[in-house]
């Protein structure tokens, strides 16, 4: 879903009715509640997942720059807050698996 609102941000001479998109953010956010019903990631694999979807964002976001778009509410790989967010996710997550890695290691 965040890929369809990014790519109807960088490509706004192709719109999208927003009734679609809607439709889309409410059948997404029902798939994502009941599949996700009841499960719970390993946390060493959720510093990972979460290190992806930021490295993800930027990668897509670089990709929707070199296919010609342009974000029209200022959303850009050279944005400051963009890599401020990015450097804090890979912080942040990094010291997390450090700390589970020496909780098992002394298990």
């Amino acid at each position: 879903m965040l890929a369809l609102l990014l790519i109807a941000d960088y490509f706004a001479q192709v719109s999208v009715p927003v009734s679609i998109l809607i439709f889309v953010l409410v059948v997404s956010l029902i798939i994502s509640v009941i599949a996700g019903w009841g499960n719970t990631l390993n946390p060493m694999k959720e510093c990972y997942l979460s290190i992806s979807i930021s490295l993800g964002l930027v990668a897509f976001l670089g990709i929707l720059t070199l296919l010609g778009g342009e974000s029209t509410v200022g959303l850009r790989v050279d944005h400051p807050l963009i890599w401020l967010i990015v450097f804090t996710t890979l912080i942040s997550n990094s010291y997390k698996i450090i700390k589970l890695k020496r909780i098992e290691a002394t298990e």
